[in-house]
């Protein structure tokens, strides 16, 4: 079936397993025990290219991650899991407690911590510097990237107890800033009251700063620096309840728009900023122009400046509505209590205090009826319960239908066979809509009985096209060059052909179901329509025979097409698959970004790429999910069967029977399983890998580590 020596899962001879446990444990006797290494010279284990300031990782063994646990299990120097750069604080816990032998269960009482200290020679222990716990979401090894620690400083993963790390939390008291908070905090409630409050110490603080142009009352600003458009007295420098302003009831964008706008100066703009316009008053909805209208002041002749007027001048073109009436181009003098809309969303209650402390009657009148619009489209909202308008009744839509006479039906047929191709922008279940409808008129319609006919007639001319389909791929195939090389043979060429399989797959599938669930309602109906005697029982009889032979023949269809996909898929994957046991599991070179987690390697990224573009295939053509899982659950099956086929076949003469190379095949698998999780397969992929995890993990295991567990059940 495949290139190559064929494999199997038949168990090996006794003899091959005795010298292959021989091998194995040579191998593992080799390998360094955790236990006798010199714990006083925390660098003599590094490489050369290590980074010293990085106790939990190295570069000379990528994917392993050293969590110290000293306050977990006494004597104990560390244990090595195996991370990536997606991996959680939480997982991260819980495999470490698997590693120094606790329940995963008791995950929540303890955290993963990043400790910064110093780490010597010459005797001297760890003496940790400070600590941060990380968060259950947290990704360590990403915050490692980003982050490093100050030099002559080391840092390191640690284990701990959360009930220690909470005591600590609990003792360490804030003795530095607790003045500075409580300072700020009275700067902020005498800013808010305008009126200034004496600091601690016995001085006073400085005069509460000018509002900025706009500003809301729950985020004051402490700037002090002057605006080139206000004037140079200090008579502006006044609190908000003195001065005119508009108050946000309805806005378009929680982020960039104040909850009060105050109105201190003699000209202020309303707009969109922009590049070119910098309004006084930004907003941000997108009926909003750049500049949108001017909010001036005038001083009436014989009047003090108590009797200042707001007028507001609206540009050409905006829509700017004054109590819900449009007001135009023309200027409108604003007064305490009116309400100002500003195209679609905002709606702003204008205030001055100079005027009245209450708001007028008819101000609340209006606020009562104040339309609400949606944040979205601008829709006006109503009431619940609210009678909606009246609109215009809609044509009741008939059901389609596809009607011919029985002379046509040859051409017809032919003629949605050839309709839509795969690789077009039509609907892909187009020809399975089609030929239901055919069905549907002739089991209605025409002569009683002649659908199982035509039923029968569609599942035979589907088979032939499926088989011509199949034929051409295969002469295709009998061209290339036996054995393909991995870089050469991918799915991007198989994709043309193979997609004309699995777009009759898909509307096979739909047709199939279709005629379940209908055809014994029409085999019902035409034995109510006929007298079950004589020549019409026989009627009857063969419209029963040929709508069975007709679904047995879909079902072929189906089958031999889902067989004809995996067998090409799994051909593509047969020559990606065994160097992914002998690739490395990151790329060599160092990134200068960074990113959710490590590129994969060249080997790696082809098998995955195979995966990707079948699963991308039969979301295009519209497979039934249960079926795309099928293909995909049987793709995992052969991956698994074939990499332990060849653990199995080649034994240590693969460079992942040596401990550190087992460990990058583990990391390597990992990286596989997370990639099919996050494709929606996880189940599956576990199921089907589980054989190949437990194999790789215990090539991954520490001689040492194995020495005590046989000891333990020797013991036993």
């Amino acid at each position: 079936m495949f290139y190559g020596t064929h494999f199997i899962m038949s168990p090996p001879a006794k003899s091959k397993l005795k010298r292959q446990g021989q091998l194995l444990s040579s191998v593992l006797s080799r390998t360094l025990s955790y236990k006798y290494r010199d714990l006083d010279t925390p660098y003599s284990g590094l490489g050369a290219s290590d980074d010293p300031a990085e106790l939990s990782t190295q570069l000379s063994a990528p994917g392993v991650l050293k969590v110290f646990g000293d306050s977990v299990c006494s004597g104990t120097h560390y244990k090595s899991v195996l991370a990536t750069g997606t991996s959680s604080a939480r997982e991260l816990v819980r495999e470490a407690l698997e590693r120094y032998a606790l329940s995963p269960e008791r995950a929540a009482q303890f955290v993963l911590c990043d400790v910064v200290g110093q780490a010597s020679g010459g005797g001297h222990a760890w003496q940790a510097q400070g600590f941060r716990v990380f968060g259950d979401n947290e990704k360590p090894l990403l915050i490692q990237e980003l982050w490093k620690p100050r030099e002559g400083l080391s840092r390191r993963f640690e284990l701990r107890k959360r009930s220690e790390v909470e005591e600590l939390a609990a003792k360490d008291v804030d003795t530095m800033t607790a003045g500075i908070n409580a300072q700020a905090r009275r700067l902020q409630r005498s800013r808010a009251k305008g009126t200034p409050v004496p600091a601690a110490g016995g001085t006073r603080s400085p005069p509460p700063p000018r509002l900025r142009r706009t500003v809301s009352e729950t985020s004051l600003s402490s700037a002090s620096t002057r605006d080139p458009e206000e004037p140079g007295r200090d008579t502006m420098r006044c609190s908000l309840y003195e001065s005119p302003h508009l108050l946000l009831l309805q806005g378009y964008s929680q982020q960039h728009d104040s909850l009060v706008y105050v109105l201190n100066r003699e000209r202020h703009t309303v707009g969109q900023r922009t590049p070119s316009s910098k309004p006084s008053i930004s907003l941000s909805a997108p009926d909003i122009l750049p500049l949108h209208c001017t909010l001036r002041r005038r001083q009436p002749s014989g009047q003090g400046p108590a009797g200042a007027q707001l007028v507001l001048e609206p540009l050409p073109g905006a829509p700017v509505a004054v109590n819900f009436a449009e007001v135009g181009a023309r200027p409108v003098v604003l007064r305490h209590g009116d309400l100002l809309s500003l195209g679609l969303y905002y709606l702003l209650l204008f205030k001055d205090p100079a005027q009245a402390q209450p708001l007028p009657a008819q101000a609340l009148a209006r606020l009562r009826t104040a339309p609400q619009s949606c944040r979205l489209c601008g829709a006006l909202l109503r009431a619940r319960g609210a009678p909606a308008p009246a609109r215009p009744a809609l044509p009741r839509p008939r059901p389609l239908q596809l009607e011919f006479e029985p002379d046509v039906e040859d051409t017809l047929l032919q003629r949605i066979m050839t309709l839509i191709e795969p690789d077009g922008d039509d609907h892909k279940l187009t020809p399975a809509f089609l030929l239901c409808l055919c069905i549907q008129h002739s089991a209605t319609r025409l002569e009683p009985g002649s659908f199982g006919q035509l039923l029968l007639k569609i599942a035979r001319l589907i088979r032939e096209t499926v088989w011509e389909k199949t034929k051409e791929l295969a002469e295709k195939q009998a061209h290339l060059p036996e054995p393909p090389s991995a870089a050469s043979f991918s799915l991007a060429g198989l994709a043309p052909d193979l997609q004309h399989i699995l777009f009759w797959m898909s509307n096979s599938v739909e047709l199939l179901y279709f005629v379940q669930q209908r055809c014994p309602l029409y085999m019902q109906s035409l034995e109510e329509e006929l007298d079950v005697t004589g020549s019409k029982e026989s009627l009857f009889s063969c419209a029963l025979t040929a709508s069975e032979e007709a679904m047995a023949v879909l079902e072929e269809v189906v089958l031999y097409a889902f067989q004809q996909c995996v067998y090409y898929v799994s051909k593509a994957l047969y020559v990606c698959l065994p160097a992914l046991l002998e690739c490395p599991p990151f790329q060599s070179e160092r990134r200068e970004s960074w990113s959710a987690g490590p590129p994969l390697p060249e080997e790696l990224r082809r098998v995955v790429a195979v995966y990707q573009a079948a699963l991308d295939l039969l979301r295009r053509l519209h497979v039934h999910p249960e079926v795309a899982a099928q293909v995909l659950a049987y793709l995992f099956f052969f991956s698994g069967t074939l990499l332990l086929n060849q653990l199995l076949d080649k034994g240590p003469s693969l460079s992942c029977f040596h401990w550190p190379r087992g460990v990058q095949a583990c990391a390597r698998l990992q990286q596989l399983l997370e990639w099919i999780r996050s494709a929606g397969f996880g189940e599956a992929g576990e199921r089907f890998f589980r054989k190949l995890s437990c194999t790789l993990n215990l090539l991954a295991t520490p001689s040492a580590q194995l020495i005590q567990v046989i000891k333990l059940s020797i013991k036993k």
